[in-house]
């Protein structure tokens, strides 16, 4: 508990620092906001240690009161300051103290915390208070002395012990020259003599402190740290002896050496923890960009020799059915041989796989024969094993090995175990996107033999269908002309319909396929051609205005007059609207409304699905990419039908191949599930794209076109 006198014109500060101290058990003498104050109330208080505020009201300033404060008192003062620039930290550091004051400023930079305020609190008093011993110790092993040229009066068994030298001994040989003879002081940087301050004090009638620290050689040892003062004996005129002291500082030499190095092993460990987060992170950065499995494990352990200065480092992979190890990638210094593609046998070793299967590091030294070794010089050499694991389990290991007899410190082997989970998660995950790409690559190769199957079946079945065809056709004639059709002419005039029906069917599947191969392979040339929509859309539909009027639905064309020519291929766009066309007069109910636009208008590209804005290559400007989503203008063709709605998990399988909706023909007109497929990728083909849009009872097709 000690008395704590609070400096602080900030009343909320105050109060804070108030209700700290009573938190550390401390007692309040008093608070005080300005230098004058805390002047007269530190000599009526006495207390033990000063907080005191640099910039606080008044003519007098934290620091100038805090010297005066040291003038009077030797006790600790504590700045307490909002400001931490040089200039200030380096005035308040080079304050005057008193003779005997403990020179050792601290400071706080507001805002602190209480751990913070309580620590510099507890290190200044106990400073002080190891400082009032020190001065104590000094007095009891204090060296009476007279002037330079008189006897020694007075020596205590320290003091003879520190020199070798009995008191009586001193006044027997050295009488009139004792402290020429009885004490050799050197300092201990320079090995130079210093002078005894003797003299300097009975001259000076002043305490001399010499702050450096001296080697006192003695006449039976090579000599002692030591610390060197005297101080006057003042009598009724003048100084006429003086006190000399030499305090044994080895024990405070042996302690700041300890104090020093143990500085400098918690530097070191920090730089080196510092060290390993940097290289964790990096390998970590590496092996995450990757997906090959060579690439990852080939980086970890080139950076772990590196970094871990080991003479190699290796990994293997496991085949646990075989029970084996098999050395799949290194890195080595220079001079030492290869083992990658050895298999080692887990039984050989089963110690230390035992271990690594327990999914434990292990390290550990080759002792006697090295010949069945995985490296022959690695007898005498410290190694270090560590599993790879991950959610299957041990996968494999690293290796490192390092020649002498320094092991592997635990932040080394936390390190590595680090590492080794990171490279263990990313094989993981490269083992995964191998996969799934042999599994794609597989996909693809299949969908290909199956596109070659339909095409070469196509080119086979198209010669008879055409020939049914035309067989079915002269028939149809040769029974005309027998009159046959005229008195069975219902029954037979719809079987012959019905085969004419299915030829067309057969055909139109046929053509679809062959269409569809020659858009795969990207041969399909394209004729760029004006086209003005207003005209050429309503001559496209009149081929459905009979089956319109039969199924009682409603058509509405809405095309600006003074809508520009769109420029593309006339013969594919034509096709695909056609599709849409017959789509929609095939799934549109009776009553209901069919609507065909065609307009200008613009679109986010982000929003594209990959055909008009992929081809464009259009010169985005620089802007933040998490806010900015570019627009384009395009021409867009829409095809709505009313009194029908396609569901969301359907509309992303209409434009596959083969893919029909369910329960979706309301006239029963049958289709081959090829016609939206190929508009996918005839739009595609000619630079546009497609896309569907279905809710509140419409369904609209809609055909974006750039525009010239």
């Amino acid at each position: 508990m000690a008395k704590i006198l609070v400096v602080e014109d900030e009343r909320v500060a105050a109060w804070s620092i108030q209700e700290s101290l009573e938190g550390f058990g401390h007692i309040l003498v008093a608070h005080v906001t300005s230098g004058s104050e805390a002047i007269r109330t530190a000599g009526e208080t006495q207390p033990d240690l000063v907080l005191m505020d640099i910039q606080i009201k008044g003519k007098i300033d934290g620091i100038s009161a805090a010297e005066q404060i040291r003038s009077l008192l030797k006790i600790p003062i504590i700045y307490l300051t909002a400001h931490a620039n040089s200039r200030t930290l380096k005035r308040a550091i080079s304050s005057k103290y008193p003779q005997g004051a403990a020179p050792h400023t601290r400071y706080l930079v507001k805002p602190f915390n209480q751990a913070d305020l309580h620590t510099t609190i507890e290190i200044a008093l106990l400073r002080s208070q190891f400082d009032k011993r020190l001065e104590a110790i000094e007095h009891q092993l204090s060296t009476r002395t007279g002037d330079r040229h008189s006897p020694v009066e007075l020596m205590n068994p320290i003091a003879e012990d520190l020199t070798d030298w009995q008191q009586l001994e001193t006044l027997e040989h050295y009488p009139d020259s004792a402290l020429d003879h009885g004490f050799d002081l050197s300092n201990a940087e320079n090995c130079e003599r210093s002078e005894v301050p003797v003299m300097q004090t009975i001259l000076k009638s002043q305490r001399v402190t010499l702050l450096e620290q001296y080697l006192s050689r003695t006449r039976e040892r090579e000599g002692q740290f030591i610390g060197n003062n005297a101080a006057p004996l003042q009598e009724i005129s003048a100084a006429a002896s003086s006190i000399m002291m030499f305090p044994n500082i080895r024990d405070l030499r042996l302690v700041e050496a300890q104090l020093e190095q143990q500085v400098q092993e918690r530097t070191a460990q920090l730089q080196q923890a510092l060290d390993f987060e940097a290289l964790l992170k990096r390998i970590t950065e590496k092996v995450r960009d990757s997906l090959e499995e060579s690439q990852i494990i080939q980086t970890a352990v080139q950076e772990l020799t590196t970094e871990l200065n080991t003479s190699s480092c290796d990994t293997g992979l496991y085949d646990l059915n075989l029970a084996t190890s098999t050395i799949a990638y290194e890195s080595i210094q220079t001079g030492i041989p290869s083992a990658q593609g050895r298999v080692v046998y887990m039984e050989d070793e089963e110690a230390i796989y035992s271990q690594l299967l327990a999914r434990k590091a292990v390290q550990f030294c080759w002792i006697g024969s090295c010949e069945n070794t995985l490296r022959p010089w690695s007898e005498g050499s410290t190694t270090l094993a560590c599993p790879l694991i991950n959610d299957l389990g041990v996968i494999g290991d690293i290796w490192l090995y390092r020649v002498g007899e320094s092991g592997f410190g635990a932040a080394e082997v936390r390190l590595v175990q680090q590492v080794a989970d990171q490279c263990a998660i990313a094989i993981r995950q490269a083992r995964l996107y191998a996969a799934a790409q042999q599994q794609v690559t597989e996909f693809d190769r299949l969908n290909q033999l199956k596109d070659d199957f339909l095409k070469t079946i196509s080119h086979e079945l198209r010669t008879p269908i055409s020939s049914i065809k035309m067989a079915s056709q002269l028939l149809e004639i040769r029974l005309n002309g027998l009159g046959l059709l005229e008195t069975d002419g219902e029954q037979t005039g719809r079987y012959l319909q019905i085969l004419q029906s299915e030829c067309d069917r057969e055909v139109s599947l046929i053509n679809n396929m062959l269409d569809l191969s020659r858009l795969d392979t990207q041969m399909e040339p394209i004729h760029q051609t004006p086209i003005k929509l207003q005209d050429w859309i309503p001559h496209l539909l009149e081929p459905f205005a009979a089956r319109r009027q039969k199924q009682q639905q409603q058509l509405v064309i809405d095309i600006p007059a003074n809508l520009v020519p769109v420029v593309s291929d006339l013969a594919s766009l034509g096709r695909i609207l056609t599709e849409l066309f017959n789509n929609a007069f095939k799934y549109t109910p009776a009553h209901e409304t069919i609507k065909v636009s065609a307009c200008i208008d613009s679109r986010e590209v982000s929003r594209l699905s990959g055909g008009v804005g992929q081809r464009l290559k259009v010169p985005f400007p620089k802007r933040n990419p998490e806010n900015f989503q570019p627009t384009l203008t395009f021409f867009a063709i829409r095809v709505s039908n009313s009194g029908v709605e396609i569901l969301p998990s359907e509309q992303t399988r209409i434009f596959d191949k083969f893919y029909r909706i369910p329960n979706a023909d309301p006239w029963k007109q049958g289709g081959t599930g090829l016609g939206l497929a190929l508009v996918k990728r005839m739009a595609t083909h000619i630079n546009g794209d497609i896309q569907v849009l279905s809710n509140h009872n419409w369904t609209t097709f809609t055909i974006y076109l750039p525009v010239n």
